[in-house]
């Protein structure tokens, strides 16, 4: 499945920018192996070589979070895996039989103590849609550390695998900082710093939060459309030549890892910093049977029913210019 773009028929109202895949989509986006092409930096979609299990999965014999992340990354050589900066906490939280709801007291307050929060942190639902394969998507907000307030976001996924070859999205995140551990201190990508293993009654574990910062700015689906209708072209044709070389660096940076899912509802540009960061890296590195590049190229097209075929066009020669551009430095 794809996402799709519409226009909502009206000359001068903006067009109503549809992402179904704003989510996660870890497991949707799979191939079974031996499909082909796959793309991904990897031929193999098996997990055993380096299966990682999350605090939790049984009733007894709870790991500690930080030695889990050094057995997952190191082997146990040292408490973290990144050579600079922080690193992936691995943790759990304790949420009853019940719905799980960050803004019920119990629940609260241990996210709250485990992320440092202060207590007139603000834990909010998102609102509209949210991903097709996530339970929830909260933000937390802490203002009580004034210019430098802490905005998180915290994610609701499935702990269970789909299929014994296609990893949980928290285990391939583990996956992804065990081979490249500065990817937590990537300001590019909106990578996770914390994962928790959300226990029901007894000890279960009923899912996975996964714990990101929240990236600045506006997707690039709704600055489209804004450029678009305001007439900014040229604004958003260097906005594209750019896109395309931060995709080719971060291909050079992860062992040409394809991002999984690269599409304008996964990519904020921040006008005031100019800079751009990409969310839903869940699925980063997962073999799938287009190209990062392709798939935008799908995505763009969309984009034409919208806003005619010559901005797709356009957009696409400015965007393969810089991801040329990026693959030469």
């Amino acid at each position: 499945m794809r996402h799709s773009v519409t226009g909502d028929g009206n000359i001068g109202a903006r067009p109503a920018m549809t992402s179904p895949f704003m989510g996660t989509g870890v497991e949707g986006r799979r191939k079974e192996a031996g499909a082909s092409p796959i793309h991904g930096g990897r031929a193999n979609t098996s997990m055993a070589g380096h299966r990682i299990s999350l605090p939790g999965t049984a009733v007894s014999g709870r790991r500690d979070a930080t030695t889990l992340v050094a057995t997952a990354c190191n082997g146990g050589a040292s408490p973290s895996c990144s050579s600079s900066g922080r690193g992936l906490d691995v943790g759990e939280l304790d949420i009853g039989s019940g719905p799980f709801d960050p803004t019920q007291q119990s629940i609260r307050s241990q996210l709250l103590a485990k992320l440092g929060l202060s207590s007139h942190a603000t834990i909010e639902e998102m609102q509209g849609f949210r991903g097709g394969l996530n339970e929830g998507v909260w933000f937390a907000t802490d203002a009580s550390k004034g210019s430098a307030k802490e905005e998180l976001v915290l994610k609701l996924v499935r702990c269970h695998r789909v299929a014994a070859s296609i990893p949980t999205e928290a285990e391939n995140c583990l996956r992804i900082f065990r081979e490249h551990s500065s990817a937590v201190n990537d300001s590019t990508i909106a990578f996770p710093i914390k994962i928790f293993s959300c226990l029901g009654t007894g000890g279960t574990k009923r899912y996975d939060l996964i714990v990101m910062r929240r990236v600045r700015g506006e997707r690039l689906a709704e600055l489209i459309a804004r450029k678009w209708y305001s007439k900014q072209l040229p604004q958003l044709m260097q906005i594209l030549e750019k896109l395309g070389i931060c995709l080719a660096e971060f291909h050079a940076r992860y062992s040409n890892s394809q991002h999984g899912d690269f599409q304008p509802s996964n990519i904020f540009y921040d006008e005031d910093e100019d800079e751009i960061a990409l969310i839903d890296v869940g699925g980063m590195g997962v073999p799938t049977m287009e190209s990062d590049v392709e798939h935008f190229a799908k995505s763009m097209k969309l984009l034409a029913e919208a806003y005619g075929v010559q901005l797709s066009a356009d957009g696409m020669r400015h965007f393969e210019r810089g991801y040329a551009i990026g693959n030469k430095g």
